[in-house]
């Protein structure tokens, strides 16, 4: 008896200590809330964009890769203005920085925010850049890590809108 009280506590800790909430933000799975702000320092939401076919992008001024796709994706996003959102969150760079590319790059079409703490990259489990999260209807339909060819890029997004 006292072996199976001992199993039971033992059970209930784990249980107690198990994350339930999906890390890897994975393909099929609901979007992660974003936790962060613009270079003016204001909160957005993920529900306060318009458009149900979303790209959140994690980039850093470091990243060429990410120096290559970000005008690609401004470009695509001017375009398609009524038919897609892009979030451009840099968790790494200063706020200072991160306006300077915004400017050096002219990325008026994205939605370029700062992740002051992280956590937007901790719920999309972001491990490398670039990581484009490709989310339709709050749902995340696509994930994109490291560079790919542009024509590749755009043939998946194109392929999502309807």
């Amino acid at each position: 008896m006292n072996k199976i009280l001992h199993v039971f506590l033992l059970g209930l800790i784990l249980i107690g200590c198990t994350n339930f909430e999906d890390k890897e933000a994975k393909i099929g799975s609901l979007a992660p809330s974003i936790s962060a702000k613009t270079l003016e320092g204001e909160s957005v939401k993920m529900e306060q964009i318009p458009q149900n076919l979303r790209v959140v992008v994690f980039f850093q001024g470091n990243c060429g890769a990410c120096l290559r796709e970000l005008p690609l994706l401004n470009a695509f996003a001017k375009t398609h203005q009524n038919q897609i959102a892009i979030i451009a969150i840099n968790s790494i760079d200063s706020k200072e920085k991160i306006a300077h590319l915004q400017e050096q790059y002219a990325l008026d079409s994205l939605n370029v925010l700062k992740d002051n703490l992280k956590i937007s990259s901790q719920r999309f489990n972001i491990y490398a850049l670039p990581t484009m999260i490709v989310i339709k209807d709050n749902v995340i339909v696509d994930r994109i890590i490291g560079e790919r060819p542009w024509s590749e890029i755009e043939k998946r997004l194109l392929g999502l809108m309807s």
